[in-house]
């Protein structure tokens, strides 16, 4: 039995993806040959040579390889690899029909392990699976950097007429969709028959055997399933078959159980947010009809552990609902018991003692109206009021909440201007106590409530009233109050607090800072990072300020916080700090200075990339390639030697190459010509390796610029060279291809 799936792995890193198909091709002959040739023929050993020089490179991006096939289609990390390449499609198809979905190569692999693997594979009995095959799937997952995953092919039953319909069948479900999606985006565009009909077999296995057997990332699976909704539930949609989005749900919920708490908690928070932030009413309807009743009570109940705000239109649907629900005929039959039981539930998390929960702006009036209409009123007629049973709400801190509540709700009616004025002034008594006792959800809706009638009323002496109770909000006592909060470990950092801690000003910028840099939990610290960004072009002044008399550390850190709320204006005091005697702190200023655009930054990158530190001139190589500074051009091509060429300018060649087609800068392609032509070097096997890297990255630019080298290289005597540009020839679009080459 496999093991239980890591969902948190990374496995849609970026590849090299002419490296992969070259490692594949090489690998589907050696599988070939070994097959042929009796152990030792140098057919073989020239493919176990081939293979060992190309493995280094299929490792520059992620120290894990993930190759799923299914049918004649490949992907790696993710990627579907060029299925037009036939060693490709064989390769697949091969192991395909071996029953293995994965495999996964690891950082360390060598030929020799490789050699190992195939002839395993090889041993399989013909017209068998390899989970048949306990000894050799027991084999292969014992070598050190290679591991299989297989689906057990006998769990999936269907009949000769399913097979037959499968593969006259063009239209794809929304599973099948969701399915594709999740092993790759890419595969929506591939309609082979063979691919399609493999999709519709493993559709019929549970969904936790298929995320766990081709490793599929909780990212990509997430992407896919928020895709298929929103492909599926948009206004253009609204007359779908209904049949066909309610099998869809009801088979995610029938998944639940299968899947581990965490995944399935992220499919129930992209499931609310999907109804949550639909702008289409009708939209938003046809989704909760399609949803099942349990599967909907998960997710409001996912939302208020998430301390979710619900929007209005939700509210209004689910009320409608509701209502509906409870008016309907009651039955005796199991399954009307269990629709009332979701029901209940559904009122339980709607009822008025939870409303405080959703309060936001703009509809605490209409959570309130809810809340009374379905607690209080029938036909317009009030429920009568017992004091001993609601006596208890009616002591301590819960005084002022519902104080507050009615206030509100009173405030947003049609009353007197002198009524409104001796409310707001209770309000602002009412200010302080609900700041001492922390809540901030009460204080937010006073804001939202006295600001929307603020911008809409005229009445000078209400807008005198409506002021004097906001300047509370920008009191110093109340600064102080939330940066006591919202530092300490025993209070909840809500986004009601974060929301005050930006009504209340720009002063807290000082507490804040010193709070993020002091800060040692990661969670927090994001949280810190994203509030003090709320503050636009302020944080980059008070962050200047706090830079002065920073220790090295916490000059790294705070310049990181100046990139993302940058201000037009250069820093004399960033630039100085690139005479800083740390590296790190060098780095950080020198990235923050091209944020800026500042023209000194690329003079000072260049240095460092000629640096004789080579920590420095690699960092300087990273950057250069993230921020994509392509004046360097010419001056990095100008630094590829081939003279006398060394292990550690063997690297840097490759890594100059590398990012020069990352920028795909015709500028570079006359220096890269005369290297191309060079024919005389001390170090030959070197210069062959260099060559033979230059070629490659040729397809980071447009095939019409790099024409002219593509044709010499087809000229080439170098066997490795001939086909990399065979193959830039094969393609058809002229745009240059998305190199994912880090050799840095």
């Amino acid at each position: 039995m496999m093991g239980e799936t890591n969902y948190k792995q990374v496995t849609g890193s970026l590849i090299d993806r002419s490296s992969v198909e070259g490692f594949i091709t090489n690998l589907n002959i050696l599988i070939k040959n070994i097959r042929t040739y009796p152990p030792g023929h140098s057919a073989i050993s020239k493919t176990v040579e081939m293979l060992s020089t190309g493995l280094p490179d299929i490792f520059v991006s992620s120290p894990v390889l993930i190759i799923n096939a299914i049918r004649n289609s490949l992907l790696a990390n993710g990627s579907l690899i060029n299925f037009k390449n036939p060693h490709i499609q064989n390769f697949a198809l091969f192991i395909s029909r071996l029953g293995i979905a994965s495999f996964t190569l690891k950082f360390g692999l060598d030929a020799e392990e490789l050699e190992r693997f195939c002839r395993l594979i090889l041993s399989v009995p013909p017209h068998t699976h390899i989970y048949e095959q306990k000894n050799i799937l027991g084999e292969i997952n014992s070598l050190p950097h290679l591991t299989v995953r297989e689906i057990d092919l006998s769990a999936i039953r269907f009949s000769d007429e399913d097979t037959a319909d499968s593969t006259r069948e063009t239209q794809l479900t929304m599973w099948q969709e969701f399915m594709l999606g999740c092993l790759s985006p890419e595969l929506k565009k591939v309609r082979d028959p063979s691919l399609l009909e493999s999709i519709r077999m493993y559709e019929r296995g549970s969904l936790h055997s298929f995320l766990q057997a081709f490793a599929i990332p909780t990212d990509r699976m997430l992407e896919s399933y928020e895709a298929v909704i929103r492909e599926h539930f948009s206004p253009a949609c609204n007359a779908e078959d209904d049949g066909e989005r309610k099998t869809f749900f009801q088979n995610m919920h029938q998944a639940f159980g299968q899947l581990n708490p965490d995944l399935k908690e992220n499919i129930l928070t992209t499931t609310f947010d999907a109804l949550n932030n639909s702008t289409s009413e009708q939209s938003l309807g046809n989704m909760l009809k399609c949803i099942p009743g349990d599967m909907i009570v998960d997710v409001l109940s996912q939302a208020v552990l998430d301390k979710k705000v619900i929007s209005p239109t939700f509210i209004k649907l689910m009320s409608v609902m509701y209502r509906a629900g409870k008016q309907s005929p009651e039955a005796s039959d199991d399954r009307d018991r269990g629709s009332r039981a979701v029901w209940s539930r559904i009122e339980e998390l709607f009822s008025r003692k939870g409303y405080e929960k959703y309060l936001a702006e703009d509809y605490a009036e209409q959570l309130l109206s809810l809340s009374l209409e379905s607690d209080s009123t029938r036909g317009g007629k009030l429920y009568g009021f017992s004091c001993e049973k609601y006596r208890p709400a009616f002591q301590g801190k819960t005084v002022n909440r519902h104080l507050t509540t009615a206030l509100l709700f009173l405030m947003q009616r049609d009353i007197e201007e002198a009524v409104y004025i001796g409310y707001t002034d209770i309000i602002s008594q009412l200010i302080p106590e609900l700041l001492e006792t922390g809540d901030y959800n009460y204080l937010l809706a006073i804001y939202r409530v006295l600001k929307k009638r603020l911008k809409k009323d005229s009445s000078p002496a209400v807008s005198r009233a409506i002021a004097r109770t906001l300047r509370l909000f920008l009191d110093s006592a109340l600064s102080a109050r939330l940066e006591e909060d919202y530092g300490s470990p025993d209070k909840e950092q809500s986004k009601e607090l974060e929301e005050l801690v930006i009504i209340n000003g720009h002063q807290n910028l000082t507490w804040l800072i010193g709070q993020y840099l002091a800060q040692e939990d990661e969670e927090i610290k994001h949280r810190l990072y994203k509030l003090i960004h709320r503050f636009g072009p302020r944080c980059t002044e008070y962050t200047l300020a706090r830079l002065a008399g920073s220790k090295s550390k916490e000059t790294v850190e705070l310049l990181r916080l100046i990139q993302n709320c940058i201000s037009t204006t250069s820093s004399v005091e960033i630039f100085n700090l690139l005479k800083n005697n740390r590296l790190d702190v060098q780095l950080e200023a020198i990235r923050t200075l091209l944020i800026m655009k500042d023209p000194r930054a690329e003079k000072a990158l260049l240095e460092m990339l000629l640096s004789r530190d080579m920590e420095a001139a690699h960092e300087a190589l990273k950057i250069a390639r993230d921020y994509k500074v392509q004046d360097l051009a010419p001056v990095l091509t100008r630094q590829i030697k081939t003279l006398f060429i060394t292990r550690t300018t063997l690297a840097h060649n490759k890594a100059f190459l590398s990012l020069l087609g990352t920028f795909g800068n015709a500028e570079a392609l006359p220096g890269l010509k005369k290297i191309a032509k060079t024919r005389f070097s001390l170090t030959p096997l070197r210069l062959r390796q260099t060559l033979e890297h230059l070629f490659k990255t040729l397809a980071g630019y447009s095939k019409s610029s790099a024409g002219e080298l593509i044709t010499l290289g087809l000229q080439s005597n170098n066997e490795n060279i001939r086909t990399v540009c065979e193959t830039l020839t094969a393609e058809q679009q002229d745009e240059p291809q998305t190199l994912n080459i880090d050799e840095i």
